[in-house]
């Protein structure tokens, strides 16, 4: 069968059909490339907003805009890349990279989860940063729990990563 010829139906059709023909290592295989599918696809979409965002800079500076207050506080460089797939994470804030550990990153992401709203969201990631990660917050040069970079980085991970308790 080739891929190119067929449609999203009739490939998971397919796909249910040869599933029980695989043994416990090759289902363990096929689940953790389809888990790996989906986290880089989220990382591209991810990737795809940070270049709008940069664009719409961009073209403001090119303009003369000045900008104001608000998007002077908004103009917080926060990238995440993934690197050693599944392991670590790397999160650029203030053009400083952390890197994170799985564990690391998923609290992170829960926090994000869980917080009832962008302000309690940045506090949370601020104690949490500050008990755990304080060099995080130092090198990025955060110092309260006020931060546009913490909003907006529990706003990325919220976006973008799935709550993996």
């Amino acid at each position: 069968m080739r891929s190119e010829n067929i449609n999203r139906k009739d490939i998971i059709k397919e796909l249910l059909k040869s599933i029980p023909e695989l043994d416990d290592k090759g289902l363990a295989f096929v689940y953790k490339q389809v888990q790996l599918i989906i986290h880089n696809m989220q990382i591209d979409k991810f990737n795809i907003q940070i270049e709008k965002q940069n664009k719409k800079i961009v073209e403001n500076r090119k303009k003369g805009k000045t900008e104001s207050k608000k998007q002077s506080n908004k103009k917080v460089n926060l990238i995440v890349e993934v690197e050693n797939i599944g392991n670590n994470f790397v999160i650029k804030i203030n053009n400083q990279r952390k890197h994170f550990s799985l564990g690391e990153f998923r609290k992170l992401v829960n926090i994000s989860h869980i917080s009832k709203n962008q302000t309690e969201g940045a506090e949370m990631l601020f104690r949490w940063l500050r008990k755990e990660r304080s060099d995080v917050l130092n090198d990025a040069g955060i110092t309260n729990n006020k931060s546009k970079a913490l909003i907006e980085l529990r706003k990325v991970l919220k976006n973008n990563f799935k709550n993996k308790k």
